[in-house]
């Protein structure tokens, strides 16, 4: 009885296998994938597009370059440039040593011209390691009241600071401080955002007339409507209408973004003071 009952449960287990495998259909292997919605026409990738080439005249560029000198051998990096007030150029600033940022020295490199920057690359024939070992070495000004400076009485009551004095024309200026320093009053919001060179000279300074990186408009100076006051580590930029920088340095400022140096107000006419009526 036992194993009739067993075999009948067999039976009907491969009926049911076999009713199973008629009514599903076999998989295809060969069915091609399912179709995808096409992507939308505002979707579509955007095209590759070209990186614009880098200005090697620049600030932004020259700074950092690999000085290579005699035989192919890098002996530092372009650290900065300084300039005289009508934008002369009078020296590299190369760096050398340390390690990792860290325990740099700063040497000035006198040149007539600045040497061109090609892939990274500014090369002085002449110059090999020993030869950068022997010039002099460059240490940069020390700021004494911060950039940022307005001149206004701080909020505790203590005395304002004083105001930086003028430009005598004798300082050499770094190009990295030049770069960032406010031009005009500090509420117009523009800056200088970078100085292009040509040959032996700062050619022009670009202004950036943005606001918190918003709505930015870049405007490049001719360099020579700059005026410089103030100190090497701290700089003061004003636009000015005689062009050269030496033109009434440490005068305030009345530049607005977009304008020139206002002149000064004509004083008012004062009235002629009274006689006093002859004694009797």
């Amino acid at each position: 009885m036992l194993k009739r009952l067993l075999l009948s449960g067999a039976a009907l287990a491969a009926l049911t296998t076999f009713a199973s495998a008629q009514t599903s259909p076999p998989a295809d292997s060969a069915a091609p994938p399912a179709a995808t919605a096409p992507a939308s026409p505002g979707m579509a990738a955007p095209a590759a597009t070209a990186e614009a080439k880098t200005d090697p005249n620049l600030f932004s560029n020259i700074k950092g370059a690999d000085v290579v000198g005699e035989g192919d051998e890098s002996v530092g990096a372009v650290a900065d440039i300084l300039i005289d007030s009508s934008g002369a150029l009078k020296s590299l600033v190369i760096s050398h040593g340390g390690l990792v940022g860290i325990g740099k020295t700063y040497r000035t490199y006198d040149v007539s011209e600045l040497p061109q920057v090609t892939d990274g690359k500014l090369m002085i024939g002449q110059l090999n390691t020993a030869a950068l070992e022997g010039l002099p070495q460059y240490e940069y000004p020390e700021a004494e009241t911060g950039r940022a400076s307005t001149g206004a009485a701080p909020a505790d009551g203590s005395a304002a600071p004083a105001p930086a004095p003028a430009a005598s024309g004798a300082e050499l200026w770094p190009a990295s401080n030049l770069v960032g320093a406010s031009v005009g009053a500090e509420e117009d919001k523009a800056s200088v955002s970078d100085i292009r060179f040509e040959g032996n000279k700062a050619a022009a300074v670009l202004i950036d007339r943005g606001s918190l990186g918003l709505g930015n408009k870049v405007e490049e100076v001719a360099f020579e409507k700059l005026t410089i006051s103030g100190t090497p580590a701290e700089p003061q930029i004003a636009l000015s209408t005689s062009g050269g920088a030496a033109a009434n340095p440490g005068a305030e400022s009345s530049t607005v973004p977009g304008g020139e140096m206002a002149p000064p107000a004509a004083p008012a006419p004062t009235a002629p003071a009274p006689t006093a009526p002859a004694a009797p």
